[in-house]
């Protein structure tokens, strides 16, 4: 007689099915695009309890609702987004198959959220996507892990596969840049671990796959970089987090590279008191780049913004959020008039346990408004 208590797939199956309402009412922007129609956020969002999906918000820049889109559960759950040329975007993210088992998903959606095409992808288990750019011939290369392995999958308009790349001596693709003559980067961490950070690869390719160069960062230390933006140069610049060992905290960590790879400047962030990470980046006309990430102090985490200098000097830096609340920062995004968008979470305000938070700052990351989403 077998007396195992270990749960068969039909339980795990059974309690996947099951509404829980413990899960109710979590929701956090993802990302955010600005565009000439206005501010378009990413969500993701579980408000029954019911299994999360993908949620868009659309404002004007005066914080205004324009619209908002719910999908359907089996159309996944977004991580990114990215414009199409002559408006509309493309949505990267995953889609639960079943208790332990996820597929990539993408969709395409019109400038009014509506959707065009959409589908799953990769084998399922621990796959999904993370990370999407637009590449110059229209179509959409995404990013994440497929079977714990790095992996890069490009498609055309009607999401039909023109090639996929697994990446076997890389963990997670977290951030991909399309470059102006049709090739791309991308930024992924290797030897992740539990309790440390891992590595870093940083490389850029030519549209046929092939290696231009790559580098392993940081040199010392352990460090993960988690999204890239490309510089008028053809340099680009990325953010993440850095720790010059266990027992030192973690601090937010800037690096620029030039077009072939080489390291310009690095610049770290973060009180010995805080723990920082960097979430999100955006390089400005004239050089400059801002980046967004989050600071836990006593418990407690609030948002940071910091403005660099094309040498990496520090312009600013601005904090959000007060003494006893608990934020986390997703998203950035620059507006026309110069200033930024700052997309993330929050528990501090709304109805839900998280909610969704977007907060529009100047060009001196003053903040101008900001709007909470959610369900409780």
């Amino acid at each position: 007689m077998n007396t195992s208590v270990a749960p068969t797939r039909n339980d795990l199956d059974q309690v996947y099915r099951t509404y829980d309402p413990n899960l109710a009412g979590h929701q956090q922007a993802e990302a955010v695009v600005v565009g000439t129609e206005g501010i378009t956020v990413l969500c993701s969002t579980n408000p029954k309890g019911e299994g999360e999906h993908t949620w868009l918000i659309r404002l004007a820049d005066d914080g205004s609702v324009q619209w908002e889109r719910h999908y359907a559960l089996d159309q996944g759950t977004g991580r990114a987004i990215a414009a199409l040329p002559g408006g509309g975007f493309v949505i990267a993210g995953d889609v639960r198959c079943s208790a332990m088992e996820y597929q990539a998903q993408i969709l395409r959606v019109d400038a009014d959220g509506s959707v065009i095409a959409g589908g799953a992808f990769g084998p399922r288990g621990a796959t999904g996507f993370v990370a999407v750019a637009v590449l110059n011939d229209r179509s959409t290369l995404a990013g994440g892990t497929a079977r714990w392995k790095g992996w890069l999958m490009r498609a055309d308009d009607a999401l039909r596969v023109i090639w996929e790349l697994a990446i076997d001596d890389i963990d997670d693709v977290h951030g991909i840049a399309a470059l102006a003559d049709g090739g791309f980067a991308l930024v992924a961490s290797q030897e992740k671990s539990t309790t440390a950070l891992g590595m870093t690869r940083l490389a850029a390719f030519a549209g046929n796959q092939r290696v231009r160069w790559q580098k392993q960062l940081p040199v010392a230390g352990r460090g993960e970089l988690a999204a890239l933006a490309t510089l008028a140069d053809a340099g680009m610049v990325a953010v993440g987090h850095y720790s010059a060992s266990e027992r030192d905290a973690v601090q937010l960590w800037v690096v620029r590279v030039d077009a072939a790879g080489e390291v310009v400047w690095e610049c770290l962030r973060g009180p010995a008191d805080e723990e920082r990470r960097g979430r999100a980046i955006v390089s400005l006309a004239d050089g400059s780049v801002v980046v967004a990430g989050d600071a836990l102090h006593d418990g407690h985490r609030g948002l940071r913004v910091v403005r660099l200098a094309a040498d990496g000097t520090i312009a600013w830096e601005r904090g959000y959020g007060g003494e006893l609340e608990y934020n986390v920062a997703r998203g950035l995004a620059r507006t026309n008039d110069g200033g930024l968008v700052l997309v993330g979470s929050t528990t501090a305000k709304g109805p839900g346990k998280t909610n969704v938070w977007i907060l529009r700052l100047d060009s001196d990351g003053r903040l101008l408004w900001d709007r909470v989403f959610g369900a409780g």
